[in-house]
């Protein structure tokens, strides 16, 4: 069967003739509106966004950030040291100084920046002693400086070739005696020994000589009698356990010696056993004698007490120091005549040559302390706290070059100091330095005059003392130094043997001593002050003067060109405790009247209130535990506790005065602080400090412990509270506070 077609067909597929139906105009504005309802809506998302991190709708401007290379340092050494997971209302030491805490240095009992950055400028004296001198002009003085150096960098080991050399820098040719020696070449002269003795003072058993000196006119030497290698106590005394310890000890010292340049063991004991013998009856010889002294004349003393020929001792002496022409009979001598008189007897009634092995073992055992490093061990007994009297007990340094600086006499310090000078290019940081202290002072003056319960009589005396402070900043001036070097070092000998370098210069420096030459002057020039000293300090009590000098100038007390917070912070914060010191004692403090000086005469009521603050912050030290239930004792640490909490407000008074003059400063990478929070973040950060037993490091320290000295000022000041906003009652913000400025 056929189907039959019919004529309907299939329906087409139906296409979208509506967007075809729309004009070109319709069309571009429809896809208008889809575009800006896109945007309206990103949009609503950003300003949403924006709300959530901003409470107050406003769009929070990018913060400016200093990325120079000082401040990615600085910004690097803070964070270092700083553990963020601390809350700073909690515990804001361990807020800023947590990390340094964990994790600086676990072998060492004792750390601080003041430690690092002695360590970092020893580094730097390292450079510049061992650095090649491109010039063949070095000056006199730098060259000996340099030689002195390497001679200790090869000194001998050998305690035999030790004892030689010390040996042939006394000029002597035999030591020790068994028996008066018969070779005319071996003679025995006690009294040039004597002479010799007084020259390098080693424990003084016999007497110290000390020169007076007056408008540089000779008026007379000090004769005193001295102290026993050995506490006189272990001398004496045959039942205290300790006490018998500490003589055996030093019977040690003499084995230890007289073994190593080949004495037999009876020599051994027989020499040791005269020496202690002879030094317990010096030393009984001195107890109850009264302290009167006389005044003769070298050859009154010759005739009072002849067994010693004392006129030969002094020209020895004076021969000795090469200053013959200052010597004559008739140089007054102050001096205790009974002691004097019993010491003569007791020389009359000992064999010359007891006397003479007693002398030069005295001498020997000051200078094999210092070059042998067994021998130091063995005269002290760190377990025991044992050591023998004159001793005193040397760090021991794993690094030669350390030791050796460490080792520099006065002369050799100077002279690397300012040859340092040479290559040190400061002029710029100096000049910063003086204006924080500029700055700071003038932020002293502000908070005085406002003031209230300072009366107008005491406000003019503290405004005159804050206006007269003088500064010394960076380094004393070179010019006026380089010429004194050159002089002393024209005096000094300097070979390649390290023994005979240190006991040449030990004779300079007595014979300058003796005399008041040139390294006296200049050691006691007002002006001059230790270049690379790790300290700051306020001297002259009455007009003032604080000294700054590069040593502190170095992170994290100042770092040049880093944002000014970190540095009213750390050196502003210095200063301001230095200028405190000048109010620590206002009942001794003196002013000018009528070309002299009198004691202020406070007002009563202005005095009570002062040291009513100044007893709260004594009661509030008083509280503060060292170990276990022994506290600070508040008296002794009062006036750096004061210089503490007053430094801190004067800072941050002149820091605060920087910030009105010149605005906001860029923030730190990585820390995300206001510029007031940056400023106590700074300051806490130069106290980070890592210690075994606060008792043995400050149980008789007037400095309170570094972790009070940064909690107990910023409790006691409400700014640092606004700063970090700081509940009320909160560890950081107590509700009782010692405040010297509020």
């Amino acid at each position: 069967m056929e189907i039959e077609k019919s004529g309907a067909e299939f329906p087409a597929k139906k296409k979208c003739t509506s967007w075809h139906r729309r004009s070109k105009l319709e069309r571009c504005f429809f896809i208008v509106c889809i575009v800006l309802i896109i945007v309206f809506i990103i949009t609503i998302a950003l300003i949403t966004g924006l709300h959530n991190k901003n409470s107050n709708n406003e769009v929070i401007p990018k913060e400016e950030i200093c990325l120079t290379p000082i401040c990615k340092q600085e910004a690097g050494r803070i964070l270092q040291n700083m553990d963020t997971s601390v809350n700073p209302c909690d515990d804001f030491y361990k807020f800023t100084c947590g990390s340094y805490l964990k994790y600086r240095d676990i072998y060492s009992d004792w750390i601080d920046p003041d430690t690092e950055l002695r360590g970092h400028i020893k580094y730097l004296q390292k450079e510049a002693l061992e650095r090649l001198e491109e010039s063949t002009k070095t000056l006199n003085y730098i060259e000996k400086v340099k030689k002195f150096y390497k001679s200790c960098l090869k000194k001998s080991t050998s305690v035999k070739q030790i004892l030689v050399d010390i040996l042939d820098a006394l000029q002597i040719s035999g030591w020790p005696f068994t028996e008066y020696p018969r070779d005319k070449h071996l003679s025995i002269n006690i009294e040039e020994v004597l002479a010799k003795y007084m020259i390098y003072k080693p424990t003084g058993i016999f007497f110290q000589s000390t020169s007076y000196i007056q408008n540089d006119t000779w008026q007379s030497i000090y004769m005193n009698m001295g102290y026993a290698a050995v506490y006189t106590e272990a001398l004496f005394n045959d039942t205290d356990e300790y006490l018998v310890q500490l003589k055996e000890r030093y019977k040690s010292l003499f084995r230890y010696v007289f073994i190593r340049i080949g004495l037999d063991p009876t020599d051994i004991n027989e020499i040791m056993n005269e020496i202690i013998d002879f030094e317990t009856r010096l030393a009984k010889m001195s107890e109850n004698v009264s302290y009167n002294t006389t005044m003769v004349t070298i050859s009154n003393l010759d005739s009072v007490c002849n067994q010693i020929k004392w006129s030969d001792v002094f020209k020895f002496l004076f021969e000795y120091m090469d200053h013959v022409q200052n010597y004559n009979n008739a140089i007054q001598l102050e001096v205790n005549l009974e002691l004097m008189m019993s010491f003569c007897k007791l020389f009359e009634n000992t064999k010359p040559r007891i006397i003479y092995n007693t002398v030069i073992w005295n001498i020997v055992i000051k200078y094999l302390h210092e070059f042998d490093f067994i021998f130091r061990e063995l005269s002290f007994d760190e377990k025991r706290g044992m050591a023998i009297n004159i001793l005193t007990p040397k760090s021991y340094e794993r690094q030669k070059w350390r030791e050796c600086i460490g080792d520099f006499r006065m002369p050799f310090r100077f002279g690397l100091e300012y040859y340092m000078l040479e290559y040190t290019q400061a002029a710029e940081e100096i000049k910063e330095v003086e204006s924080y202290i500029k700055e700071v002072l003038k932020a002293t003056e502000e908070i005085i005059l406002e003031k209230k319960w300072i009366d107008d009589y005491s406000k003019d005396i503290l405004i005159s003392k804050v206006k007269n402070v003088k500064y010394h900043v960076g380094h004393t001036n070179s010019s006026l130094i380089i010429p004194m070097l050159t002089e002393i070092f024209s005096k000094i000998k300097v070979t390649d043997n390290h023994v005979k370098n240190t006991m040449e210069t030990d004779k300079y420096e007595s014979t300058d001593n003796f005399f008041e030459g040139t390294l006296t002057k200049l050691n006691s020039k007002r002006e001059r002050f230790d270049t690379y000293k790790v300290n700051a300090y306020y001297s002259d009590q009455n007009s003032g003067l604080i000294t700054v000098p590069l040593g502190i100038m170095q992170p994290p007390y100042f770092a040049y060109g880093a944002p000014r917070y970190l540095n009213y912070g750390g050196i502003g914060g210095t200063i301001g405790h230095e200028i405190s010191h000048g109010f620590g004692e206002l009942e001794q403090m003196k002013v000018k009247s009528g070309g002299n000086e009198k004691v202020v005469d406070w007002p009563k009521k202005f005095l009570n209130e002062f040291n009513e603050r100044k007893n709260c912050l004594i009661k509030q030290y008083s509280k503060l535990p060292l170990e276990g239930n022994i506290t600070i004792e508040g008296r002794n640490t009062i006036y750096d506790d004061l210089a503490d909490n007053s430094g801190m407000v004067i800072a941050y008074r002149a820091y605060k005065r920087y910030l009105q003059q010149h605005g906001k400063e860029p923030n730190l990478p990585g820390l995300d602080y206001t510029n007031e929070q940056m400023f106590f973040i700074g300051s806490a950060q130069e106290k980070c400090e890592k210690v075994q037993s606060l008792f043995e490091v400050y149980g008789r320290d007037t400095h309170s412990p570094n972790k009070y000295r940064t909690l107990v000022p910023l409790m006691n000041f409400k700014e640092f509270s606004k700063v970090f906003n700081c509940p009320s009652n909160s560890e950081m913000n107590p509700e009782q506070k010692c405040e010297i400025w509020d």
